[in-house]
């Protein structure tokens, strides 16, 4: 039979060190949720779905999930019990070993830097790669390698950058080169400073990134360039 420890008049909600927002968080997460729930007796409810304690320790129950996960979040669990709530919450962001594995890779390789054209600095683009090696780390004990990060980023860049592409990937297999610059790091760092470089060239476009070989509209006079000087 459930026993409940929580005394009548509740204590303040117990916050985690990091609410849920995605995959990455939630195996740290619910661990800390289920000590948190079993030092107030109410594993019960929220594991086991049990319906004999008090409505108001089931509703602290499903407090102590709704307030410690993101706004996002919180929005998919409107008219769910805390034993449904915890049930979704493991079908939606636990992590599925070689599957979300899998799907992250895909991901990385169907990425297009020109998706995100408007973050100047490409840091949303960088956490995407970053991101997935987090996430091997969290399925597989180990990272996704270094040398196969970096493989996977000239393959994600080849088409609109070929020609960077192709002068990382030769100064990866240089034998004179140390190995300081043969990580994820330095050619990331390579294509941050082309893609700045370009981005305060007058002639910028879309169209033209990482192409310094294809000719542009200009929309400043209206005549066609290439290579950035007029035709």
């Amino acid at each position: 039979m459930f026993h409940s420890a929580v005394p009548s008049r509740f204590p303040a909600i117990q916050m985690v060190p990091e609410k849920l927002q995605g995959k990455l968080e939630y195996k740290s997460w619910a661990t800390n949720i289920e000590a948190i729930a079993q030092s107030l007796d109410l594993w019960g409810i929220i594991a086991e779905d049990d319906e004999s304690p008090p409505a108001q320790h089931k509703q602290y129950a499903r407090s102590l999930l709704v307030l410690n996960v993101s706004p996002s979040v919180q929005m998919e669990l409107q008219g769910m019990n805390a034993a449904e709530i915890w049930q979704h919450l493991e079908r939606q962001y636990g992590l599925n070993g070689f599957t979300e594995l899998s799907q992250a890779i895909r991901t990385l390789r169907r990425v297009k830097v020109t998706e995100f054209d408007s973050d100047p600095n490409l840091s949303k683009f960088y956490r995407t790669f970053k991101d997935a090696q987090a996430l091997s780390r969290e399925i597989a004990g180990a990272p996704i390698p270094d040398l196969t990060m970096t493989a996977i980023l000239l393959d994600v860049i080849w088409e609109t950058h070929e020609d960077l592409a192709f002068q990382i990937d030769s100064h990866m297999n240089n034998p004179n080169t140390p190995n300081s610059q043969k990580t994820f790091e330095y050619a990331f760092s390579r294509l941050r400073a082309e893609y700045t470089r370009q981005r305060a060239n007058p002639y910028w476009s879309t169209a033209a990134v990482g192409s310094v070989h294809k000719d542009t509209w200009c929309a400043i006079c209206s005549r066609r360039h290439a290579d950035g000087k007029e035709a």
